[in-house]
């Protein structure tokens, strides 16, 4: 029998931007059964009744940048995304997924899964969703193809269009990019045609971390619209950023161009953390010669190479991006006590000569799990581009749970969406921030009957004291909890009881 649950005393924000109203919601079973707007529902008797006095509840959020792809088959309680009011995750971004799995780099994959204590046993896009469904996470997920997964898999780009035709065939929401990562950022422009043309008899979805967020932002931005014009004429751009203060200024620039590009009939759209520090791989900060390697490539180059290593030191000596960054994760136990802490400030920590002689000695011992923050984003060009009605939330980020045993991460682990509803709301209100991170991105990855609150559509419903709305993590305490979220129903199962009902969109 199906339970019957009753929300009263509700604020209904319902999704779709327009006005909230007082009334009270019916779940019967994972779906929306009543919604009686300034009144109570009648007759539910043997319901479970939660009243949530006056709090906002509105569609549950959609984290439309996630990296949780092992990770939430670790920690399927998926707690850092729940408890800042996230009821779906969008994985596969950034050119990365799980999947497929080949001969050619299934040890790359299992390495991947390693980091999380995950053994892979999928080799489809199929398959992987199967596997965390299995798993019983507490969130919904879908799940896009990775471009650099695709090209490490298959090396011929006959392959790699045939696969991810299958993909799309069999509902994959889109491909993603990751042209900052190898092996993608040395594919030619050509292959990527090729790929585009397979996503143009679809409405699959393009999203792409650029090629530079940087100095070549603009050229960037304009491949992306050609890879999309070839495509299904949608582009996604993940994180959507002007990086280095030399570039904030081509933010007009990137919007202009934007602009004539969605006159011209594409379906441009963005995500966008509420931060100004990006997080990645600390080898970024290596010269142009490591760029088709990867991290555990470059660890394994270092570690055998000491006079490379001196080398690197003298050539980022004076780098003020190195000085300044922050090392945020690691996996060996002596650089642990440096997260959190700037790589200059390490160096004095660690007697050691200067900030570029710890950050090489970090990824010659740890380069494949380091991870550092930046801060290389204008605080103006983020409300900027949070203002925009196209612009919706992702997190960047893994599921993490309470204590470091998946990791440290960024503070937008457990913050994102607090933060991108408070600053939203006073930029554009409270009804539209709440339609920035439900029925918009519902829409994007083509998550049926889901992101409005409607009768008939499933329960996934998230209650929030718009009063109390925050987070405090920050990158010495990267893992403290949002503030403000009441109560979490995924699938008209409350998350508070420990009941995960999450499952695959496809």
């Amino acid at each position: 029998m199906n339970a019957v649950r009753i929300i009263r005393n509700a604020l209904i924000c319902d999704g779709t931007g327009g006005e909230i109203y007082p009334g009270s919601i019916r779940i019967d079973g994972d779906r929306i059964a009543e919604i009686v707007p300034h009144g109570e529902i009648s007759g539910a008797k043997g319901a479970e009744v939660f009243d949530a006095q006056g709090c906002v509840v509105s569609p549950g959020f959609i984290d439309a940048h996630s990296h949780s792809d092992a990770a939430l088959l670790a920690a399927p309680d998926a707690f850092s995304k729940r408890t800042q009011g996230i009821t779906t995750e969008i994985l596969g971004n950034c050119g990365h997924s799980l999947f497929p799995v080949t001969p050619k780099n299934a040890d790359q994959v299992a390495s991947d899964c390693a980091a999380a204590g995950v053994k892979p046993s999928w080799t489809t896009w199929r398959d992987y969703c199967a596997a965390v469904d299995e798993a019983r996470p507490a969130v919904n997920f879908a799940v896009l193809c990775g471009h650099n997964a695709l090209c490490a898999a298959y090396p011929g780009i006959e392959d790699q269009c045939a696969a991810l035709d299958k993909m799309l065939t069999e509902g994959c929401p889109g491909l993603s990019s990751g042209l900052l990562y190898a092996p993608g950022r040395t594919v030619p422009p050509s292959d990527l045609l090729r790929l585009a043309a397979v996503l143009k008899a679809t409405d699959a979805i393009y999203t792409t971390h650029l090629r530079s967020e940087g100095a070549r932002l603009l050229e960037s931005l304009e491949e992306a619209v050609a890879f999309a014009s070839a495509g299904s004429g949608r582009l996604h751009l993940s994180h959507f950023k002007t990086a280095g203060e030399a570039n904030w200024g081509k933010l007009d620039a990137a919007l202009e161009l934007l602009g004539k590009a969605r006159a011209n009939g594409l379906r441009i759209t963005a995500d966008r953390y509420p931060y100004t520090y990006s997080q990645t791989s600390l080898s970024v900060i290596l010269p142009p010669r490591y760029d088709s390697m990867r991290d555990r490539e470059i660890q394994e180059k270092l570690s055998g190479d000491s006079a490379e290593c001196e080398h690197l030191i003298a050539e980022l000596a004076d780098s003020r991006r190195v000085k300044r960054a922050i090392l945020t994760a690691v996996s060996k136990p002596e650089f642990m006590p440096y997260c959190g802490m700037t790589l200059e400030d390490s160096a004095v920590r660690a007697g050691m000569p200067s900030a570029a002689a710890f950050a090489v000695t970090v990824l010659r011992d740890d380069g494949a799990r380091a991870m550092a923050a930046f801060g290389g984003m204008s605080p103006e060009n983020l409300r900027r581009i949070l203002a925009e009605p196209w612009v919706c939330c992702g997190t960047d980020e893994n599921v993490r749970n309470r204590d470091e045993s998946l990791g440290r991460g960024h503070p937008r682990a457990f913050g994102s969406f607090p933060l991108f509803l408070k600053m939203a709301e006073e930029l554009c209100g409270l009804s539209e921030a709440v339609r920035r991170v439900t029925s918009f991105p519902a829409s994007l990855f083509r998550l049926k009957d889901r992101g409005v609150i409607k009768p008939g559509y499933f329960a996934d419903l998230t209650v929030f004291d718009p009063a109390k709305l925050d987070c405090k993590a920050d990158f010495a305490h990267p893992h403290t909890p949002a503030e403000g979220i009441v109560r979490v129903y995924v699938n008209g199962e409350p998350t508070d009881g420990g009941k995960r009902a999450g499952r695959a969109l496809m």
